[in-house]
């Protein structure tokens, strides 16, 4: 059985520019760490040990530790082309909240009067 040692590398993308915040997981050990600012990292592994790479902007892959020899060099994900955001459940209720306000202001209204006018208004609230 081999021992752990410490591994340092960089990741960085097709403009060698290091790419910050990128999750480096050590699937053997369940242990982690993320890149810095410049895209480098260091991670106690076995030279067996299966490292996966993830972050949200590239695409997730594994490599193995003792594979980690200088600066990794990987490309950005699949781009979205759209986002589309549903505010259906958010407007029902703001509909609702509107209907609810709308009633309870015009019965207000229709009890403030004259016995004639109150009629009168709760005719057009009903309606």
């Amino acid at each position: 059985m081999s021992v752990l040692r410490s591994y340092r590398s960089q990741i960085v993308d097709d403009t060698k520019m290091g790419i910050p915040d990128v999750h480096i997981k050590n699937l053997a050990t369940q242990s982690g760490t993320t890149t810095n600012i410049d895209g480098h990292f260091n991670i106690l592994a076995r030279e067996t040990d299966v490292l996966e790479i993830s972050h949200v902007s590239i695409k997730n892959f594994t490599i193995q530790a003792k594979d980690l020899t200088g600066t990794l060099t990987t490309s950005f994900g699949e781009t979205l082309n759209e986002v589309v955001l549903d505010p259906s459940k958010k407007k029902k209720s703001w509909l609702k909240w509107l209907a609810i306000t709308a009633v309870g202001t015009g019965l207000l209204l229709a009890f403030s009067g004259s016995e004639e006018e109150e009629e009168e208004k709760v005719k057009q609230v009903i309606l």
